[in-house]
């Protein structure tokens, strides 16, 4: 290892042999490697960085950030360090199906000790496109009759907190971005950020799309756990994906449930439909097949009970009188 770190600059390129040493040797290489750092202008230390980049573990960011600063002064955000902290940082998730948490390194978050603003610049992210957003549309959205200085420098210092909130032990320049800003966009690292919502809404059209929704629907149906982001109700940017969300809910609760009955599973049926009604009380089409579902296995007390209840949210809902 320590002749090979000397001669780095003629080894081009790396043979797999010799990345294949350094991933299982990690310990036996990265000594090496950072001392090519150290050497001022020695030809092996730009090859060593890379290694490091591929490599190296979170302790070794802010040497190779530093090396990055002083071969290359004219770099404002070193990249080979960017990359190393990107490769080693946890994933962040983003549980936004009821009261929003966040979970990083099994560490959680809760949303009443985030900054409130940080939290919903995180969240409108989540209902764009792509979990992408330009500067404007946060700005118009998030800090509305501001005039565009004021709003620009409340935008950044926003995305400090928010890094701060989820990582608080991250230092500025050697910590990962899980919501990067980059030229006149804003967005949600995919490859760092998970985000309970988005998995929801893909899977869902997933299973609403295959031909075996028995078997992938009731679970699905489970990571619906609530409305989404609850303590943003109010805001008009949260009310579109909140909706698309819920009725997609309902929807894979209803084909679910009607599949799971056909095939004569009804007792697994009762109990998604339960929580599904748990969920949201006036969802009358799932009440209606609870009621027949409960009837089917000869539960009839519990059916009579739904029953009154769904007559008695229809009359006072609705204003109509529930069918026989």
């Amino acid at each position: 290892a320590d002749l090979i770190g000397d001669a780095l600059h003629l080894v081009t390129p790396i043979p797999p042999v010799l990345s294949q040493s350094i991933a299982r040797h990690p310990t036996r290489w990265r000594p090496v490697l950072l001392r090519q750092l150290n050497r001022k202008g020695h030809a092996s230390g730009p090859a060593a960085a890379r290694l490091l980049a591929d490599y190296g573990t979170r302790e070794d960011a802010e040497r190779l950030a530093a090396y990055e600063r002083r071969s290359t002064p004219a770099v404002r955000k070193p990249q080979l360090s960017r990359s190393l902290v990107r490769r080693v940082s946890p994933t962040l998730r983003v549980h936004d199906l009821g009261r929003t948490t966040y979970e990083v390194s099994s560490v959680e978050v809760q949303s009443s000790v985030a900054r409130r603003k940080a939290l919903s610049l995180v969240l409108y992210l989540v209902t764009r496109p792509n979990q992408t957003a330009t500067r404007e549309q946060i700005i118009e959205e998030l800090w509305p009759g501001q005039n565009p200085s004021s709003a620009t420098n409340s935008l950044h210092q926003t995305l400090h907190f928010v890094r701060r909130d989820i990582a608080p032990w991250s230092d500025d320049g050697v910590s990962a971005e899980y919501v990067p800003l980059d030229s006149e966009l804003v967005y949600l690292d995919p490859d760092l950020v998970q985000v309970d919502s988005v998995a929801f809404m893909r899977q869902a059209k997933e299973a609403l799309s295959s031909n075996d929704i028995v078997r992938w629907g009731p679970s699905i149906v489970r990571l619906y756990s609530g409305r989404f982001a609850p303590e943003f109700e109010y805001e008009d940017w949260a009310e579109d994906w909140r909706t698309m969300l819920h009725a997609q809910f309902l929807l894979l609760s209803q084909v679910t449930a009607t599949a799971l009955l056909r095939k004569h599973r009804s007792q697994q049926a009762i109990e998604m439909l339960s929580r599904a009604v748990e969920i949201d009380g006036l969802a009358f089409e799932l009440r209606a097949t609870l009621i027949r579902s409960l009837a089917r296995v000869g539960a009839t007390d519990a059916a009579a009970d739904h029953y009154r209840q769904y007559s008695n949210l229809m009359e006072r809902e609705l204003e109509v009188r529930a069918p026989p």
